[in-house]
């Protein structure tokens, strides 16, 4: 559309694009600013009575690598009483998919696609690739060969907890016997869980080494809302921030990971905690108008980590949800249409981000599907009558929002981008394109880096954004794929094998 120069800058396309991206970065980036005075502040030290008794589940798939290093840490936990009881749930899903992983291989080309591979351990891809190499394809007698050579992880969860210095602890192992997916291993494990109605189940992944410091916050939020309201909260959530550990032997490809682990910590800093926060004080707070405080709520999303929630409630809901590929923000859709609180921790987690341009895709891919699921969990709300009408399509159209605000990222800043340097556009667009850009990248750059203990030199803070901007430019592709591949089979990857990461890595507390 052409517009003459006479045209009112309010009238103008252009214009709103930048304003609208402008204004929803500044919120993000004063939102940021708010969230980083509450946290990390030092919890006071409760003596060990006074501390919520603890139930740890760990959910593990395919991760025989990590379960000693897992195991070792939780046992220090218990040894400390910050935990009561840890339980390891294997799944008999891996032997069904370990057969459904070796029938694909031997029919399927080779290399195999990140889907496939992140199956098998660098050792096992470099002898079926020796093999490839030498036959010219693959026999199902060699990748079976091959994939029996690896114990399964309930073998190893077992000589794991056998050892003698083990002895003692309340560390336990429990089998899943169904097709289910993660969701339905931590509700089997609660039900064989004999647990009061005020113990809290904490969710975490194989992964995750939550510290001292994320766990006295926790125990302190625990004990001040027992205090001022009688009893502890239903629900918590402790939030991650992201970094990379400069694995990829390409620069440009650390870079571009780098830049997306703090696009996600800013996700974090900027979204998640403030709208939990938003949630929290909308229900304590209600005006009494019934579509207001629908609004005000908006949606929690919860993430499937660091999430604890108390025995009665967990018991109530009937557990994690297990209608949907995932089970993080079918949870907090759940909650927020229930109206049930979720208090957030002052104190975070440090999770490991991609390390590889194919891996990053990936995990867009495999997150966006909670927004993807979004209209499942309200069909099957509604079916349960959970909620009401009004709570359910307000928490399904902030779900929409949000997701549709992922697909557009990308665009966005490469809107703004263009805005800002079109001599043709004029110079209140360019300005507002440019302040645009200003909030999304270079001042949350720094922010960030004053909240890590970094000083920014002129040189380092470029790279900083560049790095940001390639997160910002790439952010958008795996949920398109995301949405492109449930057009077209909305059921293909609910079926199969596991969405998955060979990579070893750790969600470590700050």
């Amino acid at each position: 559309m052409k517009h003459s120069a006479s045209t009112p800058v309010w009238r103008r396309p252009d214009w709103w694009i930048a304003a609208f991206t402008a204004a929803r970065h500044g919120l993000g980036w004063w939102r940021m600013r708010r969230t980083l005075t509450q946290l990390n502040r030092p919890a006071p030290n409760i003596h060990p009575p006074q501390r919520a008794r603890v139930h740890v589940i760990v959910p593990v798939l395919w991760e025989q690598p990590q379960v000693e290093a897992m195991v070792d840490h939780y046992a220090a936990l218990l040894r400390s009483g910050h935990v009561h009881t840890v339980t390891v749930v294997t799944s008999a899903r891996e032997d069904t998919e370990r057969t459904h992983l070796a029938d694909r291989l031997a029919s399927g080309p080779w290399p195999p696609t990140w889907h496939w591979a992140a199956h098998l351990t660098r050792e096992e891809h470099d002898e079926l690739d020796r093999h490839h190499t030498h036959r010219g394809s693959l026999p199902a007698t060699v990748v079976t060969e091959v994939l029996k050579r690896r114990p399964n992880t309930a073998d190893t969860v077992t000589r794991v907890l056998s050892r003698a210095n083990l002895r003692g602890l309340a560390l336990a192992h429990v089998h899943y016997a169904g097709p289910g997916r993660k969701a339905a291993q931590v509700n089997h494990a609660v039900e064989t869980m004999p647990t009061a109605e005020r113990d809290f189940i904490a969710l975490y992944d194989v992964d995750s080494r939550p510290g001292r410091t994320v766990l006295d916050a926790t125990h302190t939020l625990i004990a001040r809302h027992r205090t001022r309201h009688g009893a502890p909260p239903q629900v918590l959530q402790q939030s991650a921030l992201f970094r990379t550990r400069g694995e990829s032997t390409r620069g440009w490809e650390r870079a571009v990971c780098r830049g997306a682990a703090r696009l996600q910590s800013l996700r974090t800093l900027r979204r998640e905690i403030p709208a939990l926060n938003t949630y929290r004080e909308a229900l304590h707070s209600p005006v009494g108008i019934p579509w207001v405080d629908a609004l005000r709520c908006g949606l929690a999303q919860t993430v499937g980590h660091g999430l604890w929630v108390r025995s009665d409630t967990y018991r109530r809901l009937g557990g994690l949800p297990t209608h949907t590929l995932l089970d993080d923000l079918p949870f907090g859709y759940r909650l927020t249409i229930e109206r049930i609180p979720v208090e957030p921790v002052p104190s975070t987690l440090t999770a490991a981000a991609p390390e590889t341009l194919p891996e990053l895709l990936a995990q867009g891919q495999r997150w966006f599907h909670n927004y993807l699921d979004y209209p499942l969990c309200a069909l099957q709300a509604s079916r349960a009558q959970n909620g009401t009408p009004l709570a359910r399509t307000t928490a399904l159209a902030v779900g929409g929002y949000r997701g549709a605000a992922w697909l557009l990222r990308s665009p966005a800043v490469i809107a703004c981008a263009a805005l800002a340097v079109r001599p043709a556009s004029p110079w209140p667009v360019r300005i507002t394109a440019a302040g645009a850009l200003w909030l999304a990248i270079a001042a949350p750059a720094r922010t960030l880096a004053s909240h890590e203990g970094r000083s920014l030199t002129p040189r380092a803070q470029a790279r900083e954004c560049t790095e940001l901007a390639s997160g910002y430019l790439l952010s958008s592709v795996g949920p398109l794929i995301a949405t492109a591949r449930h057009l077209i089979n909305p059921r293909r990857d609910t079926e199969g094998i596991s969405p998955k990461s060979n990579t070893i890595r750790q969600k470590r507390s700050r």
